[in-house]
């Protein structure tokens, strides 16, 4: 096997060292993560019911702009109906089938000997527990011996959930596993409120009993519901007394594994349906906002960042929310998850932009905002119409960041207040309108010692990195005050508020904190868009005029949103609202070219124009050249030129129309001097399979990146097929979009293919894409799924599977398209294209190549099995089922001398330098001992200050003895690496041992060790 077993020191090398619920308030936003996933489900709801209407419209709409204010009319097929919940009396029976589930209604069949015989369970409001299950529950390929009930009305898988935060789709669909007849916000704190537990050998049920929907105060509605699992997989819901406003219900395979089908549970039988069934019911109607976009987009060209729709019809944007906004697609790195695991993501499509709308911002009823947009709006606190916009459009980049807490080293999310989407009310967020406060520190001697002097009134320097628009060291040292005191309420998530005065434990707060825990912002702050277009929306009902005073109010406030914007960002960044024609620069909004060397650029319209556009060129800064004049022809819709690299640095390319009406794009261009510093990346066309001798039925398309992703423009590349195998062209140059292709002939022999890539005249950079039986789709098996410091070898052999928190390596063909390592913390979950899903959720990558993948398995394994695929250029391995123990123990050895991974506590050297003493102290690296507490994140450092303690204790055997350990935990500054830190007997002979070490689950690998006398 490859000696890549010994992967601490490899690791040593590539990784440097480096709450109680808020009371209802009247908040402006109603924006949380992933919020885009929730919309697009009720898009998807409200799509599937009125399919046959939408077969019947033929009619196209007309553009009716007013001046800047685009007018757009509410047919039926805009606004999503409301659907109230019709369950009552209901039983929901669900069966196992092609995979997913199936789903069919009957009259309610409520277990009443379930509910009068069941123990009740020690949930509070917003509260979790673990239950034991007497069998192995199969559930969407998987199976669980456990489940964790949660208040708020659904069973989840792998672990509990009971956060303070919204009951989405978005969050049943990124969150665990979840089985959910109800999931609303329920409070089994209230007297006379039980949630019980019946476990029978083939079946348990549990019910929410007399459980009520949470109110700040009184009661809310009491509901009574139960699930009902079988040990076949069978799973039933009975509504025996239910009422709600708004719920979602439904079976969901969890960590974005598939959008679930919507359903229309009381009319009939529905699915079967691999990605989960579900159902969303809400009180009120909705914007339909997909639908939304893309009535707007029949009309006006993809040029807008921002989609602004207010509304003339009362409707509203939410139950207790003025306005939210959601994100469309995301390429940015380093400023959180904006959709939990998957940084980057792309919806453009289901909003009808191809590709360059990334927010939408519901800002509700034009008439819930006054006339002059800068006035207060008492009933959202501080706020005005301009700050409710700027903290919906900031939400297009935050706020999701966590920060490396230096009291424990651990990930913290203390800067966050309501919904994980706003900054703590106790953050000194510069009167961010993200919220947060501007907070002054009247210094230890004072009590009250802090005061907030100052609420939403800017983008704070923490927002304008994240934004890119600020270098890190030019972000000010801020803090956020920890347990709070004497403030009244204490709530992170409580509204901004000046004048408010308290006590607390201050915690300051550096940009590198926030480095540390989420990496660089990418692209940074020299290559990041600064022009931003907004798009003004009037709604109207459908065949209506607008009122005149309605458009003048919107366009007052797009105006005057212009100025406010730049005001806000400290002039860094400009807000653009005028409506346009489409001019776009093929490179928008940041490209690269070499110094010295040519890059083609291509200006594009939408459509062809009757007349020849002069369009003017113009250049900011000494980096790049580029013509004065480009002309687009008459009855064309695009023109080429050259952009030229003439020196190291970033320069600014405009492109303005000489007619009126059209964008005004601008790129950024990087030139670098030394290609060394790029990256060959296959976008495409890797991993297929075709006929021997014939060409693959599609090109491979790569690109060069730097480390801002950035794709570089005119780099030639070379392009070598082997064992005889022929790619066409053999050189290549990315081209204005920074992509290049070849057309790849496979071998005559049935030897596998594989063609590589490198820059012209360079052996670096490059990278290799297999195809063929070498690479047709991802292929391992269970045996190729091991311990990555054992390979399961030795006494190791018997410890199949997986175990929580541990290492592995996959050995495979065709796993990767190409060998990548990563190279800091937190650890990708998607190197050189290839992810690795376990249960669904991408799991942190160390290394990917064609035979080997080395990865940590997630903390939040549970149950008996775990399912893997592996994914790469849109082929996907088949599904691989594998056992989970609770630890599956490892000792990291060298390949090729077996020497044990030991660090010398006395003086930091290691087998390789010297034997050990007797009675000295050793530290042993290991992996798969499970379990630790505290708990650590899965792919992320682990903490110097707490240590995770194994829960498993380990015996380490050397020379017939067992010892015990003085300490057993995860290794800080480390990912999945355990340490063990040991004495050795003192009266140990010297010699040659083996060192093993043994759990409840069993024996290790051996590694080697020398030992001499004291």
């Amino acid at each position: 096997m490859p000696a890549l077993r010994f992967l601490p020191f490899f690791l040593l090398a590539a990784l440097p060292l480096a709450a109680a619920k808020a009371p209802s308030e009247s908040s402006p936003s109603g924006t949380y993560r992933g919020r885009v996933l929730t919309e697009r489900f009720r898009h998807e709801q409200a799509l599937s019911r009125r399919r046959a209407a939408l077969r019947a419209e033929q009619v196209a709409p007309t553009r009716q702009d007013q001046g800047d204010v685009a007018i757009l009319e509410a047919s039926d097929f805009v606004i999503a109906p409301f659907n109230l919940f019709d369950l009552q009396g209901v039983t929901l029976r669900f069966s196992p089938s092609a995979g997913g589930y199936a789903s069919a209604p009957e009259t309610v069949a409520f277990d009443e000997s379930a509910r009068a015989n069941g123990v009740t369970l020690a949930l509070d409001d917003d509260d979790t527990t673990r239950v034991d299950l007497p069998f192995a529950f199969p559930y969407f390929g998987a199976e669980y011996s456990a489940v964790w009930v949660n208040s708020d009305g659904n069973l989840t898988f792998e672990e509990g959930d009971s956060l303070v935060a919204a009951r989405t789709v978005a969050r049943a669909v990124a969150g665990p596993p979840r089985i959910a007849p109800l999931f609303t916000d329920l409070d089994p704190s209230r007297p006379a409120a039980r949630v019980r537990l019946d476990s029978r050998p083939d079946r348990v049920f549990v019910t929410w009993d007399g459980v009520p929907i949470y109110t700040d105060a009184g009661n809310g509605r009491r509901q009574i519901v139960q699930i009902e699992l079988s040990a076949d997989g069978q799973i039933a819901f009975h509504y025996l007394s239910a009422a709600v406003q708004d719920a979602v219900a439904g079976l969901f395979p969890g960590r974005l594994a598939g959008q679930a089908e919507p359903a229309d549970f009381s009319a009939g039988p529905a699915g079967p349906s691999s990605s989960g069934l579900a159902e969303l019911f809400q009180l009120i109607p909705e914007l339909d906002i997909n639908a939304a976009a893309q009535l707007f987009y029949r009309t006006h060209d993809d040029v807008y960042d921002f989609l602004v729709v207010f509304n003339a019809l009362g409707l509203s944007a939410g139950a207790t929310a003025f306005a939210y906004e959601v994100n469309v697609r995301n390429e940015v790195l380093g400023i959180g998850d904006l959709l939990n695991d998957e940084p980057v993501f792309d919806f453009g499509a289901d909003f009808g932009s191809p590709k360059r709308l990334a927010s939408f911002l519901n800002m509700g009823p034009l008439s819930n905002y006054p006339s002059d947009p800068t006035t207060v709006i008492p009933l959202i606190g501080e706020n005005s119409t301009l700050s409710v916009m700027g903290q919906e459009a900031g939400h297009r980049w935050g706020v999701y960041l966590e920060y490396i807490n230096p009291a424990t080293g651990l990930p913290s999310t203390n800067l966050l207040g309501r919904d994980d989407a706003h900054w703590n009310f106790f953050f000194n967020s510069q009167a961010s309108v993200l919220e947060g406060n501007q907070i002054v520190d009247h210094g230890e001697a004072a009590s009250p010692r802090f005061e907030t002097v100052d609420a939403v009134a800017r983008y704070g320097d923490l927002d304008q990195y994240i934004m890119g628009l600020r270098a890190p060291e030019d972000v000010a040292p801020s803090f956020v005050v920890l347990n709070p005191r004497n403030a009244g309420s204490t709530s992170r998530g409580r509204r901004p508020q000046t004048g408010v005065r308290f006590d607390g434990d201050r915690q300051d707060i550096t940009v590198d904190l926030i480095e540390a825990a989420e990496g660089p912002r990418t692209p940074d702050h020299t290559v990041a868009q600064r022009e931003i277009r907004f798009a003004f929306i009037l709604l109207v009902a459908e065949g209506a005029q607008p009122n005149a005073s309605d458009v003048a109010k919107l366009d007052r406030i797009r105006r005057e949103w212009e100025a406010y914007f730049h005001q806000a960002v400290d002039q860094r960044a400009v807000a653009q609202t005028a409506l346009v024609n489409q001019l776009r620069l093929s490179a928008a909004p940041a490209a690269g070219i070499l110094s010295g060397s040519e890059g083609p650029v291509e200006l594009q319209l939408a459509a062809p124009l009757a007349d020849d556009l002069a369009v003017n060129i113009s250049v900011e800064g000494d980096a790049i050249q580029a013509p004065a004049t480009v002309t687009i022809p008459a009855g064309q819709t695009s023109a080429m030129f050259t952009v030229r690299g003439v020196a190291p640095g970033v320069g600014v390319l405009r492109a303005q129309a000489q007619a009126l009406g059209f964008d005004a794009p601008v790129v950024r261009i990087q030139t670098l001097a030394d290609p060394v510093e790029l990256t060959i990346q296959i976008e495409s066309g890797g991993g297929q399979d075709g006929a021997r001798g014939e060409p693959l039925p599609a090109p491979i398309v790569v690109s060069v990146r730097d480390h801002n992703l950035l794709p570089y423009l005119g780099v030639e590349l070379t392009a070598t097929a082997d064992n005889g195998g022929a790619a066409n062209p053999a050189s290549i140059v990315t081209g204005a979009d920074g992509l290049a292709s070849v057309s790849w002939s496979l071998p005559d022999s049935a030897d596998p293919g594989a063609l590589h890539f490198a820059l012209a005249g360079r052996e670096a950079p490059s990278v290799d894409v297999l195809a063929g039986d070498a690479a047709s789709r991802p292929a391992f098996s269970a045996a190729g799924v091991v311990n990555a410091a054992s390979f399961n070898q030795g006494p190791a052999a018997l410890l199949r599977g997986v175990s929580p928190g541990g290492l592995l390596s996959i050995f495979g063909a065709g796993l990767s398209e190409s060998t990548e390592t990563a190279l800091s913390l937190p650890l990708p979950r998607s190197l050189s294209g290839t992810t690795v899903r376990i249960n669904g959720a991408a799991a942190p990558l160390l290394l990917v190549s064609p035979g080997q993948i080395n990865l940590q398995a997630p903390f939040e394994l549970s149950g008996s099995q775990a399912r893997i695929t592996i994914e790469h250029s849109a082929v996907a391995s088949s599904l691989v089922t594998v056992d989970v123990a609770p630890t599956q123990p490892g000792v990291f050895t060298d390949a090729s001398t077996g020497l044990a991974a030991i660090v010398y506590a006395s003086d930091g050297l290691s087998p390789w330098n010297r034997p050990a003493r007797a009675g000295e102290y050793l530290q042993i690296f290991a992996t798969g001992l499970g379990a630790v507490q505290p708990r650590a994140e899965t792919g992320e450092a682990a903490p110097p200050l707490v240590l995770s303690r194994t829960v498993a204790a380990p015996v380490i055997h050397i020379g017939g003895r067992a010892l015990s350990p003085t300490f057993s935990g995860l290794t800080p500054y480390f990912a999945g690496l355990y340490q063990i830190n040991v004495q050795l007997p003192a009266d140990l002979e010297p010699g040659p041992y083996e060192l093993s070490i043994e759990t409840p689950d069993g024996q290790s690998n051996a590694g080697l060790l020398e030992v001499t006398a004291p």
